[in-house]
């Protein structure tokens, strides 16, 4: 396996105005301010509902006695409520939400649950809010994953010790067979996973023959991007901090080479080195609601190549293979704009907006 660290000096740009809003919370839909208002009387709800924190056990105590009343168990409470405390310990978007209305409760429970044993707020505060502003009208809403992962992006990876990196994971899964892994940070268990992923694919085996051939040293050859920021900070394309100890292993393996955004082609294919930067940009499908990660996604021409589109990363996302094939079976429509922001448009009319999520964003 190789391995390329992309030196990098381009952000995109980022803008911003109140007037803007979620696709899912369009203030001219009815049926927006329906759904708006029911998130509204839910929150209030279980805020009705809500105990100290302080009193931990009293808590947990009366979560058990309201999980029958509402039909589910008592995690389904205690999730609420840890959203809720939570939420409260973020000033800056809690007044995001309450402005807006826009978060259901998966997406409140994906931030209490994620930041539950955090200590500081200010920082995450303040990124947490602005990520949950929209930046353009129809904006797609991020789902509870994507809000998740933007939260572990922002925290970076902790510090780990030997005694971490010592551990196996082996469980066993029934028929003489057992789930095998390592203890590792986020960082470290993506480029695992698109190694294992791209060499079963080039291999045409499965990945657990691939991490077996890997093993024995007669994997395919294949490249992992990785990108150096200015402060000397090693990334994914997703954005995921690899720590110290694991940034100087993987420098010393790793070619280097500066990022830059690369020019045109006549070419039908796209370059390896295109492919470096818009999924730095990118990081997985740009299809609304979408998170297949980049090395798993097709390269498509947004303005399509036989009607003159050229081969340029201007012109270029990220698609799945089957949303690559909605937009060619033309289901629905793109247009990718300077910012690379990319505006879809369905049959009936509707359109939103779909942002750039990768390192470079």
């Amino acid at each position: 396996m190789g391995c390329y660290i992309a030196h990098m000096y381009e952000k995109l740009p980022q803008k911003c105005t109140s007037s803007y809003y979620f696709v899912s919370a369009d203030p001219a839909d009815p049926l927006c301010d329906y759904l708006r208002a029911r998130r509204k009387e839910d929150i209030a709800f279980w805020r009705m509902l809500l105990p100290d924190q302080a009193e931990e056990e009293d808590a947990f105590a009366l979560a058990i006695s309201l999980a029958p009343s509402v039909g589910r168990g008592e995690q389904y409470v205690i999730n609420r409520f840890t959203a809720l405390w939570v939420l409260d310990k973020l000033p800056e978007t809690k007044a995001v939400i309450e402005q807006l209305w826009h978060l259901d409760f998966a997406r409140l429970i994906a931030i209490g649950n994620t930041l539950d044993i955090i200590e500081e707020w200010a920082d995450i505060d303040a990124a947490l809010a602005k990520y949950l502003t929209p930046k353009r009208a129809a904006q797609v809403l991020p789902s509870a994953r994507q809000i998740r992962e933007f939260i572990r992006k922002h925290l970076g990876a902790e510090p780990s010790n030997s005694l971490s990196r010592d551990i196996l994971i082996e469980e066993p899964a029934g028929d003489r067979r057992r789930v095998f892994g390592v203890l590792t940070s986020d960082a470290s268990a993506i480029m695992m996973r698109e190694a294992v992923t791209r060499t079963a694919e080039q291999m045409q085996i499965s990945r657990a023959d691939a991490l077996m051939c890997m093993v024995l040293g007669a994997g395919a050859k294949v490249t992992i991007n990785l990108y150096e920021d200015k402060a000397g900070v090693l990334h994914t394309a997703s954005g995921h901090r690899f720590d110290q100890e694991e940034a100087e292993l993987i420098r010393e393996q790793a070619n280097t080479r500066t990022l830059e955004r690369p020019v045109a082609t006549k070419r039908y294919r796209f370059s390896e080195k295109m492919r470096a930067f818009i999924a730095a940009r990118d990081a997985h499908c740009r299809y609304p609601g979408c998170s297949v990660p980049h090395h798993q996604c097709d390269i498509d021409h947004v303005l399509e190549y036989n009607r003159g589109g050229v081969t340029s990363v201007e012109n270029a996302q990220l698609l799945c293979r089957h949303h690559h094939n909605l937009k060619t079976a033309k289901l629905v429509r793109a247009r990718i704009e300077e910012s690379a922001e990319v505006v879809w448009a369905y049959p009936n009319g509707t359109q939103c907006v779909t942002q750039p999520e990768g390192v470079l964003t």
